[in-house]
C-alpha cells in the first residue's frame, strides 16, 4: 500500500518508554524539541504488514494453542528542500 501526501501530512518522532515488565507501551508528554521532533512533510510513504502464527502443542500433536503477532512498518520519504 502506498500513499502520496498532497495534504500536508507530516512525520513526527515521538518518545515513547517500554515495560519490559509487562510489555505495554507508554508515550511520554510531548515537548517540541525534547520529546517531539517534527521531521517535516511528507512527499510518500508506504506500509507493509507481517503476520506470524506460533502453535503449541501438546504431546500427542494436538494444537492447544495458537498466538498470532502482526507486524507494521512504515516507511516515509521527506520532501526535498526542507
Amino acid at each position: 500500500m502506498q500513499f502520496r501526501a498532497s495534504d500536508g501530512n507530516k512525520l513526527v518522532l515521538q518518545e515513547c518508554v517500554a515495560t519490559s515488565r509487562n510489555g505495554t507501551i507508554s508515550f511520554s508528554t510531548p515537548s517540541v524539541g525534547t520529546t517531539t521532533h517534527d521531521l517535516g512533510a511528507i512527499a510518500n510513504s508506504s506500509v507493509i504488514q507481517e503476520a506470524s502464527k506460533t502453535e503449541k502443542k501438546s504431546e500427542d500433536g494436538q494444537v492447544q494453542k495458537v498466538s498470532s503477532t502482526y507486524t507494521y512498518k512504515t516507511t516515509a520519504d521527506l520532501n526535498a528542500g526542507r
